[in-house]
């Protein structure tokens, strides 16, 4: 037998190869016919057969195959054999791959970073079409928001580099595509089950009784009819998480000169930075997300593919967030590196409850027509939409400033910690009743992005089938429409005291001495009676404007052209071209009139357009079946987020312009 490795795919084939001499022959069984003793090379009649890596293995080598396939400077992941990646949602996968980060919301990825650039400077594709997001928490921003997607739902995920003609120019951080499973992966019936169950709570935290989390995935795929010529592919996801746990948050400082006065800035302090707040938070969440994607394929010739195929995924945040902080600590003395002294502060309780819910929709058509070996004609036509809505309610209680809630801080370790200067701080700080109604108010948010992609494309000979040279054009039309809307009512109660709406846990979070105080949302909704409540009045002329404010539509049309040029040999490969694209972008905003009361919001349209001619080009060079040389260069536009053409304009009441940007 002769055994040879491919210097490309690193499959293994085994052939039946000349006799060796001196090789030791069959034996003969006792009773057995003569001719059944044969020699080993007589008795194997396979020809061949291919050692096919499962598992890591196989998740490397299709990695490596896609890699080999680019021009570019690329990377990806892709499944393993059972038919997963190994995180839970797309954010975490893509940074498995290398010059590429997660931007983490909680304990998952939420966003994708490639080399240190912004989020919103890459472009985000799904089957290599636009999609659509609601930026991080249904904002004006173009940052793509991959944690609604299920992991299971795609086969790979690529991130390439360097960029070409055919690439959409807002490219610069890097251009990451999600390919999903097609049922022409394998032969056959195709089918993969999934199931887990666990915790990811801290079970010591007082909140819900949670069950345990769970996570669910199914995935069938079947070709069927004459040839083959018919495939189908279904993916389906269910993962359930719930989770109590406890934040300290250190994150505000203020700066003092040499005789304890506020200099607000560090420039002109003593060099020392003071932590002017300690607060904590009690998180209780259940997280849900679904997911189904799938994609029906017509392939009834060489010379013609085609599919269609549809996704939709969902995802809510059921939250409560209690929170017990001293803040506005002033009076400082005795400071050095890092220890000081206050003189007093006030403490504040709070409640929010954030119902947050994601969708994702989208559907895409392909088709590709081989007329000829050489020539090859693609069609794109996409759909995407995705919706933002969070219900949030905040209950804000507070203590005056009182000088019993003075403290040391010492900012040393880790963690810092504080000990207050008087015996009665304690009682203080736990005492309801000293805490007033500071704030409730009822925000509901409702974000909204439309996105249309279509594309045709002519390519001659870009597999080098005759000779080294070729060439792609095409057209490219997206359209993006961005909508944001905000509902905000505020409400007062001067006379209502956290002693009327608190619940007793006996809870002590960790880095403090002091039990934390918890509010009854319930209890308050109660006395509340939605605003019927004895002393509860709407702040009319507040709840108008913050509610008109960040009001805003955008509509943004991209289209575009491109030519680029190809040239291959056996160990080279090039690519290079020019991409034009036009932009014109409307945004449906407000001109906001101050002095009346409420402020007065007129309508107005803000257009502006932009086009750009983008050149790019990119090669690579096998030194080695393991080595190669990749280079890339290209020129990328960053395009303005939404919010920023969006913004709001603000005119004072002698009519001048105080700010067109606020």
């Amino acid at each position: 037998l002769v055994a040879t490795e491919d210097a490309k795919t690193g499959a293994f084939a085994v052939r039946k190869g000349p006799s060796v001499p001196n090789a030791p022959r069959a034996v003969q069984k006792s009773g057995s016919r003569p001719d059944e003793t044969k020699n080993t090379d007589e008795v194997l009649q396979l020809e061949k057969f291919e050692v096919t890596a499962i598992g890591q293995n196989y998740v490397n080598q299709d990695a490596i195959q896609a890699k080999r396939s680019y021009a570019q400077i690329y990377d990806s992941i892709s499944q393993d054999d059972i038919g997963k990646l190994p995180d839970v949602n797309i954010a975490d996968s893509f940074r498995r791959i290398a010059g590429i980060s997660a931007v983490n919301d909680e304990d998952e990825g939420r966003f994708v970073l490639a080399r240190g650039i912004h989020p919103s400077l890459n472009h985000v594709t799904f089957e290599g079409m636009a999609v659509a997001t609601h930026d991080a928490f249904g904002g004006g921003g173009r940052n793509v928001n991959l944690e609604t997607i299920p992991a299971s739902s795609v086969r790979r995920l690529e991130a390439f580099k360097t960029f070409t003609p055919n690439m959409d120019g807002g490219s610069i951080g890097a251009y990451l595509n999600l390919t999903t499973r097609s049922a022409s992966d394998r032969k056959g019936v195709y089918a993969v089950a999934g199931a887990s169950i666990g915790y990811y709570t801290q079970r010591d935290v007082p909140g819900r009784n949670h069950p345990p989390s769970t996570r669910a995935q199914l995935a069938y795929g079947q070709n069927f009819g004459a040839n083959d010529r018919f495939g189908l592919m279904i993916s389906v996801e269910d993962f359930r998480k719930s989770r109590d746990q406890v934040k300290i948050i250190q994150d505000g400082y203020s700066y003092f000169n040499a005789a304890g006065a506020s200099t607000g800035t560090p420039l002109n302090g003593n060099g020392y930075a003071a932590p002017n707040q300690f607060r904590w938070y009690v998180y209780n969440n259940d997280l849900s997300r679904t997911g189904i994607n799938a994609k029906f394929e017509f392939n009834p010739s060489s010379r013609f593919r085609s599919y269609l195929s549809f996704y939709r995924f969902r995802q809510q945040d059921d939250e409560d967030r209690h929170g017990h902080q001293i803040v506005s600590l002033t009076g400082m003395s005795g400071q050095a590196a890092t220890r000081g002294t206050y003189a007093s502060g006030r403490s504040e309780v709070s409640f929010t409850h954030n119902d947050i819910r994601r969708k994702l929709d989208g559907a895409h058509y392909h088709a590709e027509f081989t007329p000829g070996s050489v020539h090859k004609v693609t069609v794109d036509a996409a759909y995407s939409e995705t919706r933002y809505l969070n219900s949030t309610p905040f209950i804000g209680f507070r203590t005056p400033a009182n000088a019993l809630l003075g403290l040391t801080y010492d900012s040393g370790a880790l963690i810092q910690t504080y000990r207050f200067n008087n015996g009665g701080a304690a009682a203080f700080l736990g005492n309801p009743a000293n805490y007033a109604l500071d704030n409730y108010n009822h925000r509901e948010l409702k974000t909204e992005e439309y996105v249309q992609n279509h594309r045709i494309t002519y390519g001659y000979n870009r597999q080098g089938e005759q000779g080294p040279w070729g060439f792609e054009m095409g057209a490219d039309f997206k359209r993006l429409d961005r909508r944001v809307n905000i509902d905000r009512y505020n409400w007062a109660n001067t006379s209502f005291r956290l002693s009327s709406a608190s619940r007793t846990l006996a809870y002590t979070p960790p880095g403090r001495a002091e039990p934390f105080l918890f509010l009854d949302d319930v209890g308050f909704g109660g006395l509340f009676k939605g605003g019927t409540g004895t002393g509860f009045t709407l702040a009319q002329p507040s709840s108008f404007e913050q509610s008109a404010e960040g009001d805003f539509k955008y509509i943004e049309d991209i289209t575009a052209t491109y030519l680029m040029g190809t040239y291959q040999t056996k160990r080279f490969r090039a690519i290079g071209g020019l991409r034009y694209e036009d932009v014109q972008a409307t945004a449906k905003t407000f001109r906001r009139l101050v002095a009346p009361v409420p402020d007065q919001f007129v309508p107005i349209d803000v257009p502006t357009g932009y086009d750009n001619l983008l050149p790019s080009g990119t090669a690579s060079y096998e030194l080695t079946t393991r080595l190669w040389l990749r280079a890339g260069v290209s020129r990328s536009v960053g395009r303005p987020d939404p919010s920023d053409i969006s913004t709001l304009e603000r005119v004072s009441a002698d009519a001048a312009r105080e700010s067109s940007l606020c």
